[in-house]
């Protein structure tokens, strides 16, 4: 079968290229579309893959018609803000599904609107973790019946294979991370990454703490130059974010001993899958310009022990010891990685199954 994926920003990238590179290796055609010219830099060279970048309705509607793909796979349901595309399909007679978190369901918290003409809505979240997330079960999604009925929760998309001890041991090496050192990932990125940089902040005082009491702790930090300088602390390494594609940001992220990110679900997910503790740092109540940066997406992770959950105005000792707990309490360590491994699903065989099925009925 022939698959058209259509990737919206940096972490709709990740999930249709973790998804393309399942497909291919189950021997089917994939096209991958980009919005963004600017992730063409994150994608690792993927034999068969055919990569198009269609920035308007009108290019990704002539690619559609010209490619004749089996299905359409829209990541982020919200891809383009225009009224006409939200409510009709320019593509009549080809299927089309989605790929999304729950926030994009919630019309009040964007000014993006999801196309309500999609087959299928997939959830990159397992069952469980979904439904935790609605009201219902005291979450914070709250969905029309007629949409519920069209939403099919799957597994983790990106979710990788662990990474070789050895690949580690280089990239630690590279990395400047000594024998005994711990070390801890940090991103934050996508829309209103600038209104995130006091997710660094919090970061960074905890680590200063934490080393005066003689941990040796050390920062890799991945994104746009932060308001740090490179040289203040020597614990502090930081990466732009181009240097990196898909697949080595997610070998840096395993080679930590902690992640500590903004609520980014791409980033959870990876995190979930290399079994590295996770600190999501957010904020905890709806902002005026970024309403959907606040806790309503990365909740249910927190309540199965995937994630500790903290907010901006968490006090810098509750995160000291948060971080402290998550590097170097093998207990407190070893809850979270058995609850990472007890959710752990594969998203992308579930996705290429559950299209299987759609498309031969």
């Amino acid at each position: 079968m022939k698959f058209l994926f259509f990737a919206n920003g940096p972490g709709e990238t990740s999930q249709a290229y973790s998804a393309a590179r399942y497909f291919i290796k189950q021997k089917h055609t994939v096209i991958l579309a980009l919005r963004q010219k600017t992730n063409l830099s994150f994608i690792p060279p993927l034999s068969k893959l055919e990569i198009r970048i269609t920035p308007s309705v009108t290019k990704l509607t002539q690619l559609v018609k010209s490619a004749q793909p089996e299905a359409v796979i829209l990541c982020n349901s919200k891809s383009f803000n225009t009224t006409n595309f939200s409510q009709q399909s320019p593509w009549k007679n080809t299927p089309t599904f989605t790929l999304d978190s729950n926030w994009l369901f919630n019309n009040q918290s964007t000014t993006y609107r999801f196309v309500n003409w999609a087959q299928k809505y997939f959830i990159n979240i397992p069952p469980k973790i979904f439904q935790l997330g609605l009201k219902k079960n005291r979450g914070y999604f709250s969905l029309e019946s007629n949409l519920l009925s069209k939403i099919q929760p799957i597994g983790f998309i990106p979710s990788y294979s662990r990474v070789n001890p050895s690949v580690i041991e280089q990239i630690r090496k590279k990395s400047g991370i000594t024998a005994n050192q711990k070390m801890i990932f940090c991103y934050f990125s996508g829309y209103g990454a600038g209104a995130k940089s006091w997710v660094l902040d919090n970061l960074i005082r905890a680590v200063e703490k934490l080393r005066t009491y003689g941990q040796d702790i050390a920062v890799v930090y991945i994104g746009k130059t932060p308001n740090v300088r490179q040289n203040q602390f020597k614990w502090f390494k930081h990466i732009p974010k181009e240097a990196l594609n898909l697949i080595t940001y997610f070998e840096t992220l395993s080679s930590a001993d902690l992640v500590f990110q903004h609520q980014g679900l791409a980033t959870l997910e990876q995190a979930i899958s290399a079994k590295v503790p996770v600190i999501t740092n957010v904020i905890n109540k709806t902002h005026r310009e970024f309403p959907q940066l606040h806790k309503a997406e990365v909740s249910p992770f927190a309540k199965l022990g995937l994630c500790r959950l903290l907010f901006k105005s968490t006090s810098s000792e509750i995160i000291k010891q948060n971080v402290q707990d998550l590097l170097y309490n093998q207990s407190q360590i070893q809850q979270m990685r058995l609850s990472q491994q007890k959710y752990y699903r594969q998203g992308e065989k579930d996705l290429l199954n559950a299209l299987i099925k759609k498309l031969k009925k």
